[in-house]
């Protein structure tokens, strides 16, 4: 009885990752679809790949990168890391801006899948 209300409990579990999962993509990849409000920590990676690529002299000046780079953008600030960061955005921002913002959602998506996935195992495993 308690093996199976165990495997009931994962499949409820995975039922409610699954639906949380989907609202989560819903919610966040409206604004790149819809002309919604600017994911702004992303806007500011996004801003610092293309201006590693075209003025890295100007990467922490958001108005001049800007300019530099020609995209009209509202980034919330500078870039507040390390310029090897702008490195890892320079693929991204070869793509156009609401291109790149849907695969960053779901990258981040599959990071947390993958994530869950793991605790539940790690979880499932301390059961046996």
């Amino acid at each position: 009885m308690t093996a199976k209300l165990l495997a009931a409990f994962d499949h409820l579990l995975w039922g409610a990752a699954v639906a949380l999962a989907l609202l989560w993509v819903f919610i966040n990849l409206r604004p790149w679809t819809a002309g919604g409000p600017q994911q702004y920590d992303f806007t500011v990676y996004y801003l610092s790949g293309a201006t590693i690529q075209a003025a890295p002299q100007l990467l922490y000046q958001p108005g001049a990168a800007m300019a530099a780079t020609g995209l009209a953008l509202n980034p919330a600030g500078p870039l507040l890391y390390p310029p090897t960061f702008a490195f890892l955005f320079m693929p991204l921002s070869r793509l156009p801006y609401g291109q790149a913002g849907m695969l960053w959602t779901m990258s981040n998506l599959a990071v947390i899948t993958l994530v869950f996935w793991l605790l539940t195992r790690v979880w499932h495993d301390r059961r046996a």
